[in-house]
This record gives C-alpha cells, structure tokens and sequence, in this order.
C-alpha cells in the first residue's frame, strides 16, 4: 500500500453506477502492481513525485474520475509540470527533459494498470509516455532504428484484421481508409458513402471526394481540413470499393428491417460508430477521429505494430514545430500516412502527385493542385495506384500488351532504367499467337546519369509469398 499520499487528495467519486475511482484512488489500487520492481527508497522517491508534483498538476483531479481523462488532460499536466518548475536554494529552476520523462513513465504506469482491469481506456497506449527513461546515445539509437512505414508482414497483419468482418466497428473501418487512402483520422471519419464516386469517363474506377472532417474531441462534421491543400479527390483501392458495397448492403438489410427503408445510404458515415447491428440505428451514428485512435491499440498490436514505434512518432511529431509543418498531430495517422507515401513512391507517382494526394502543398512551379481534379489525371493517379498488390484485385506486374493490326506498322521505344535491367519483349501475332517479325535498333543517345530503381515487381512477389504463406 502507498503510505505517503496526502489525505486531502480524494480516491473515489459517487455516481449512479457505484464509486469510480480519481487518479489518486487508482494510484493506492494498483500501486502493488506498479511498483512490483521498486526497492523501498525508489518507493519513497516516486511517491513523493507523485504526491508533490504529479497530482498538483492534473486538472480537477478531486472532482474527475481516472475514466474521463484524455491523452490531451495528461500532456496538459506535463506542460504545466515543465512551467512551474521547481525550486531550490530560492531559486526557480526547470527539469531536464529526462526528469520530465520519469514524470510521463509514472502517470503511464497508473493508466496502464487501471486499463489491465477496466477502470480506464489506455489512453497514452502509443504516446511518450510510454518511452522508458533512457539516454541520449540510445534515445539516438532508437530512432535511427525506428521504422518509420510498415514491413510486408504488419500490412497483411493489418489486411486479416481491417477486412475480418463487414459488420466490424466503424473505427476499424476508419483505420482502413487511413492505411489504404492516406487520410488523416478526422477526414476518414467525415467521408460519407456518397462521397465514393466513380471518376467521370472510367465506369468502375472509384474515387473518395475529401473536403470535410470531424471536429476535434467530436463526431461532428466541419467542413474543409486545417488548410486550403486538405481538400482533394483521392483513389479508392477496389478491395476498399468492394467491402464498402458490401457493408452498404447490410445497411440496407438492417435498416429494412428496422421499418426505414427510406433512408438514404449516401447521406450515412462510413465510419459509424459502433458494430452495424440488427434492432439498432448505429449505422446513422459518426464515429469520432479519437475512437480510431484507440481502436489503433489493439490492431496494431495483432499487426505486430509496437507501443514503442508509435511512441518514438509521438516523440518526433511533439518536438518543436514538427506536427505544425507536417499537420500531423496523431502518431497512428502518421504512421499510416507514411506508410501510404512510402507505397506511392514505389508505385512511382510523381512528387506533386504525392503530395496532392497526402493534402500538402504542390510545390511545382509547372503544375497547381486544380490540375489533379481533371477526370483523365484522376485516371493516370489511379492507373498507379492501382498496382498496389494487396489492396487491388488486379494488380498487374509492368506487361504492357499492344495489339497492332493488318500490315500497320509500329514504332516503339524501350528502355530500362538501370543499365543492368535485363527485359524480355515478346512480339506475337493476336489471332495465331505466333511470333512476329521485329526490327531493333539501338539507341545512340548518352545515358542519363540519374539512377532509379523499379523494385515493384519485387516487393509484389514478397506480397504475394507473404500472402500465401498466411
């Protein structure tokens, strides 16, 4: 038992549904469990740091309960624990950001414990709070280490998991836009049904109009992101397409056996909240971009995403103006947005195609963003995007068939990009499929300098086996 805590602090809260523990009261609960490896002086020194500077900090902490804080309460305290300081010799000095480390790993640990035996949501699942006190060589060391987008084995992990069930959660379903459209969680959560539409001119090919969101710590829709560049028309992989069919489907089921066979599926969230259920209306119901964010605890974890990987991303996303310019703040967007910016350079998308596509600024003094909204660039983007293996049903390798009829005559260019590459042309008559007569000439023109590397078929193939092995 925890003997040095004031009394004045309260442990408990009345309610309708029985006591409900403050952060002090969780504190005493678990402290066997929390401070299982501490030997008696460590136990007199965190005890000390929780009572003296931990629980001044956190807001209200007499009149709320260890269930209603939020990851923004925590860092709130945090930041005040930096501002307030501590004094010594009748001087005010500020903690070393290592100090401010030990006090995140002691709030951690008691939202942790509480989480183990529901008394909370483990709300800094993935946040700094969970980096364990280290030093600055292997702060260093960790993060040059730190993968920073997803391996083949965490994507089919994350494919099992997001397309298990069609009735699954909505905030699953937002994950799955966020890994396979690279939207932040806030937009993924505004999308409507009506908002997938087919790109004009190309019958089957299926965008996501993005130009709303949800407000901040709401399921409530505002229009348009942070800034102008948020708003944009991204491809829809067609294994996406498919399973949102089929979820609108069972909407349709539900809600004609609910007696509202009126209702109008388009107008409806993607990303409800909750499981589509007969006898309930949780189809008509937004998810919230913070529910994604705690669904992402238990995905990832199935997916083999550690704490850890999102922690150090927190880490990095918190440092100076870093969230600012990215207009990233939450590390599992983060994680899925780079993920989904790493596939796009595979695929070989230009870089103001990505960063249309990511809603950043295009910076190409030759091309603005209004020239992505034409039907036919729409096209070529998801003609790329579409080789994506594990979210397509057709993702091809680079063959290019070219069908040439009677005695027409055709001239074509081939080359490779590495001087290494080896390729092989097969030139065969459609009707026989017999070989046909070819004349090659090699090109006289200096090799350009610029080295570049098509790995695509490669990383496929490990998809593929990847795949099969599951």
């Amino acid at each position: 038992m925890i003997k040095t805590l004031s009394s004045d602090w309260v442990r408990t809260i009345d309610s309708s549904t029985g006591h409900r523990y403050t952060f002090c009261g969780a504190l005493e609960f678990r402290y066997s469990h929390i401070a299982v490896h501490w030997n008696p002086e460590t136990r007199r020194k965190y005890e000390r740091d929780y009572n003296e500077v931990i629980l001044p900090a956190l807001n209200n902490h007499n009149d709320k309960s260890i269930e209603e804080y939020t990851k923004e309460d925590y860092e709130k305290a945090i930041d005040l624990i930096r501002e307030r300081g501590y004094e010594r010799n009748g001087i005010n000095r500020q903690y070393s950001e290592s100090s401010i480390q030990h006090f995140q790993n002691l709030i951690y640990y008691v939202v942790f414990q509480s989480s183990v035996v529901g008394l909370c949501e483990d709300v800094l699942w993935g946040t700094q709070f969970v980096i364990n006190e280290i030093g600055e060589e292997e702060e260093l060391e960790s993060r040059v280490h730190l993968k920073k987008s997803l391996t083949v084995n965490q994507e089919q992990h994350l494919y099992i998991e997001l397309f298990s069930r069609i009735d699954e959660d909505g905030a699953r379903v937002a994950l799955l836009l966020m890994w396979g459209l690279g939207l932040r969680n806030a937009e993924a959560c505004g999308l409507n049904y009506g908002d997938i539409k087919e790109i004009e001119g190309h019958p089957g090919c299926f965008v996501a109009w993005i130009y709303k969101t949800t407000k901040i710590d709401s399921n409530e829709l505002q229009s348009g992101g942070k800034t102008y560049n948020t708003g944009r028309i991204v491809s829809v992989p067609e294994k996406i397409v498919d399973f949102l069919m089929k979820r609108k489907e069972l909407i349709r089921e539900i809600a004609t056996n609910n007696g509202d066979s009126e209702v109008n599926i388009d107008e409806l969230p993607i990303c409800n909240d909750g499981w589509l259920e007969f006898e309930t209306d949780s189809y008509k119901k937004r998810s919230s971009a913070d529910a994604s964010t705690i669904m992402a605890h238990t995905v990832f974890e199935v997916a083999g995403i550690t704490s850890e990987q999102i922690a150090y991303l927190d880490a990095e996303l918190n440092e100076s103006n870093t969230a600012t310019i990215l207009k990233e703040k939450d590390p599992t967007a983060y994680l899925l947005r780079r993920n989904f910016a790493t596939q796009m350079c595979i695929l070989g998308l230009s870089n103001a195609e990505m960063q249309y596509l990511m809603g950043h600024c295009v910076e190409d003094a030759y091309e603005s963003r209004n020239d992505f909204v034409d039907s036919e660039r729409l096209y070529e983007m998801h003609c790329k995007l579409k080789r994506r293996y594990i979210l397509n049903d057709n993702a091809s390798d680079n063959d290019e068939i070219i069908a040439v009829s009677g005695r027409e005559k055709m001239k074509i260019h081939v080359s490779s990009l590495e001087p290494s590459d080896t390729i092989e042309i097969k030139v065969i008559s459609c009707e026989s499929q017999d070989p046909v007569k070819t004349q090659w000439f090699e090109s006289v023109e200096a090799p350009a300098y610029d080295r570049t590397i098509n790995n695509l078929d490669i990383i496929n193939r490990d998809y593929r086996s990847s795949g099969e092995r599951k």
